[in-house]
């Protein structure tokens, strides 16, 4: 079968492009994604938009036949680390699939440089077909302007757009925490989250005193959580699993206490009716990446929410902790000394 050029019509979208046949069948991968920003706007760009469109321009290219939908949800554009394209690469590395088709440059990545390598590098090497179906882009046919002009510029665009984007948000969360406005996601164990307040969870805050009062009592982070395993007492995880605060399988699985757990709660100063919040500063543009700024930085408020524990109690065990830290610590330089 010979091979037919598609002409692209000026301002068209993807019901007027014409269908591209080649000789080749080409094991198409369809990539959607939807961003915490999407959500958070409730864009109407949703997954179930994003793989209605692509599969029916499947339909209409005699050459592609679909091997599998990736996706990837609450995860931003500028950050590669998903779990849905590193299956699709992965995938295509194998040879399982040899074509790509996306909504929009946007749906693929914000990130201009990350972007550019695998449009400009990876994919040619792997000979792998991209088609980016709104922006009548598809790199079996695209001329040398599309590829070296039209395509790095939007994608320069949508990264600029991310950067917008994240300074907005960041200055948005600022205002609510100097509001005294609690905006994590998931409260802590303990508390419910109720619009931008935290309320106390009468089932769970027995538990939480009882944590602070073994740990001033002396008794060590691993001991306080044998003794709630002893008592079979539910851990946060599971707790949160059962009541339908969080969905993560791997919750339902978490069916013990562990001193990393009985730690996080005896540090966390918001059982004292305080909240601290701006302790670390995250960014859209790396969601996996954060970084943890000084004690002064913090935004702090008082009397947020109903204290669960004492300061006074909070305070003696925070002191316990820096004694043992101290000793620890000596103990290991006398250590070093003596094999000197």
């Amino acid at each position: 079968m010979a091979r037919k050029t598609r002409k692209i019509l000026s301002g068209g979208n993807a019901a007027e492009l014409s269908p591209v046949v080649s000789e080749k069948i080409y094991k198409t991968a369809v990539y959607v994604r939807l961003s915490v920003e999407d959500i958070r706007k409730k864009s109407s760009d949703s997954i179930g938009t994003q793989k209605n469109m692509l599969l029916q321009y499947i339909q209409t290219q005699p050459d592609l036949q679909l091997h599998k939908i990736y996706e990837d949800i609450n995860y931003t554009g500028t950050n590669f680390n998903r779990p849905g394209f590193t299956e699709m690469i992965g995938d295509i590395q194998s040879g399982k699939a040899d074509c790509v088709v996306i909504k929009d440059l946007s749906r693929f990545g914000r990130n201009f440089k990350e972007t550019g390598h695998y449009l400009e590098r990876v994919f040619p090497f792997l000979q792998v077909r991209f088609i980016a179906v709104n922006d009548n882009y598809d790199s079996l046919t695209a001329t040398l302007d599309e590829t070296a002009l039209t395509i790095p510029l939007k994608n320069l665009i949508n990264e600029i757009y991310a950067r917008d984007v994240s300074k907005k948000s960041q200055s948005g969360f600022k205002q609510k925490q100097k509001r005294g406005e609690f905006c994590g996601s998931i409260a802590p164990f303990g508390y419910i989250k109720r619009g931008n307040s935290l309320v106390v969870d009468e089932e769970a805050a027995p538990v939480v005193k009882q944590i602070f009062i073994w740990a001033a009592e002396g008794h060590s982070d691993s001991a306080v959580a044998q003794k709630l395993n002893g008592l079979k007492i539910t851990p946060p995880g599971q707790y949160r699993f059962e009541k339908g605060i969080s969905k993560a399988k791997n919750h339902e699985e978490t069916k013990f206490w562990h001193k990393s757990a009985v730690k996080r709660i005896t540090e966390n100063i918001a059982y004292t009716g305080l909240l601290a919040q701006g302790k670390t500063q995250s960014n859209f543009l790396h969601r996996s990446g954060r970084i943890e700024k000084n004690r002064d930085e913090w935004i702090i408020r008082e009397n947020t929410h109903t204290a669960i524990i004492e300061k006074e109690i909070f305070d003696k065990i925070q002191e316990i902790r820096l004694r043992r830290k101290e000793s620890a610590k000596n103990k290991k330089q006398g250590v070093n000394a003596v094999h000197e």
